[in-house]
């Protein structure tokens, strides 16, 4: 559990690559990203209450529960892990932190509802292609000698012309990460011979 004191440090560092600002609860959808951004990335804290421009605006007494819940309710759509989510007094207004821990490698990417998947860039949460994934090794795995596995996958065709396939490709993106092995997983697009496709893979 963080103190006050750290909270108000963070809030005084301003927006970067691990601290968000919201005013308020007004657009879960944007709440959202920037939640799934930060687990994508290493985690951080996404505060309540407070302006991007860091001005502490708090959340009035009685809309702090209704708020609470609200996000409750967001991280438990979103993350498949606990998120903690507390509330504080600074300058006798109340703002809502939620902490974002890194989502672990046999959970991530975390993808929104609509299947993107972003991350954090910075203070911007960019989204980044669905159609490739790294999973990083466990941690009893992470040695100076372990190597990463690149796997090269030619979609020589247009999504909209074969549905079927796109989805068997991302069952096989599925399929990687519950492996939890160093492995990657590389979409080369409209490649139509062999050599085309291996001049991609050596450049």
């Amino acid at each position: 559990m963080e103190t006050i004191e750290n909270y108000t440090n963070l809030i005084k560092g301003g927006e970067s690559q691990n601290v968000e600002f919201k005013a308020g609860f007004f657009n879960e959808q944007n709440i959202a990203t920037s939640l799934i951004a930060l687990a994508n990335s290493e985690g951080g804290y996404l505060f309540i209450g407070i302006t991007n421009e860091g001005r502490i605006i708090g959340i009035t007494a009685d809309a702090l529960p209704k708020q609470i819940k609200k996000s409750q309710a967001l991280c438990d759509s979103i993350f498949p892990y606990p998120i903690e989510i507390s509330d504080f007094e600074i300058n006798g207004r109340h703002v809502i932190c939620i902490h974002v821990t890194k989502a672990p490698s046999h959970f991530g990417p975390i993808t929104a509802s609509t299947g993107d998947v972003f991350v954090r860039y910075g203070d911007k949460n960019v989204r980044v292609s669905n159609d490739y994934i790294t999973i990083s090794a466990p941690e009893v795995q992470k040695t100076s000698s372990a190597k990463k596995l690149i796997g090269f996958v030619a979609m020589s065709f247009r999504e909209e012309e074969e549905p079927a396939l796109v989805d068997y490709y991302r069952a096989m993106l599925r399929a990687v990460a519950q492996t939890n092995l160093p492995m990657q997983l590389i979409r080369m697009d409209l490649r139509e011979g062999d050599y085309e496709i291996s001049q991609q893979i050596i450049e």
